[in-house]
């Protein structure tokens, strides 16, 4: 399992979210959380799971 933090605006955050979950990896989704000051940005955690042997390109 692998933590995920999530930050931008409201509306890529919650498709990017979205989006992971309809891939199916997504096991837990946190609340949204506003960052701190004036920022209009906010900040979603989720929990993936990424199942063994799964073909993953590294890039350094």
């Amino acid at each position: 399992m692998v933590r995920v933090r999530l930050e931008g605006l409201p509306d890529e955050v919650h498709r990017t979210a979205n989006a992971m979950r309809a891939a199916g990896c997504v096991l837990e989704r946190s609340r949204e959380h506003p960052n701190r000051g004036e920022s209009r940005h906010v900040r979603v955690y989720l929990e993936c799971y990424i199942p063994e042997g799964l073909e993953v390109s590294r890039h350094d």
